[in-house]
């Protein structure tokens, strides 16, 4: 898996951000913010998605995924709406039910999946510069200087 470099301050399931061809992309464990165990192993990898705020920009986030068996093109009659759960659990971001070789895989809505206004947090959080060493040194002096 690509390294992911921390980001102090942010939620448990933000685990960092990576470099993506020149750009700084936020990472999200899914499988931590869903409560599941999350080891890394050699099939634990980050998947690159784009997101549609409720501004309409869209921004790309990647998220850490136990492993990526294949990508298909489903057709219509391999897609089922997704059943009730009942009202006291929040799923809305559940959109179908794929019937794939005798299989049932959920078809999740990455906008609604991770809560727009978390997105944009953690967007503005890792778009943030950090200080340089210097720029932390002259922050520091100019504090002692105040404090005398």
């Amino acid at each position: 898996m690509q390294t992911i470099t921390p980001i102090p301050q942010l939620p448990d399931f933000v685990k960092g951000v990576i470099n993506l061809r020149g750009k700084v992309i936020p990472v999200i464990d899914l499988r931590t913010k869903f409560g599941l165990p999350a080891p890394i192993d050699e099939r634990t990898c980050v998947i690159v998605v784009q997101v549609t705020l409720p501004s309409g920009m869209t921004v790309q986030m990647g998220l850490v995924v136990n492993s990526v068996e294949e990508v298909v093109t489903l057709n219509d009659n391999e897609v089922e709406p997704p059943p009730e759960f009942g009202s006291r659990l929040a799923v809305g971001y559940v959109i179908g039910m794929a019937k794939i070789r005798g299989q049932v895989k959920a078809l999740l809505n990455i906008d609604r999946l991770l809560a727009p206004e978390v997105v944009e947090n953690i967007v503005q959080a890792t778009n943030t510069p950090f200080p340089t060493h210097t720029e932390v040194a002259d922050a520091e002096e100019q504090k002692s200087d105040n404090q005398a």
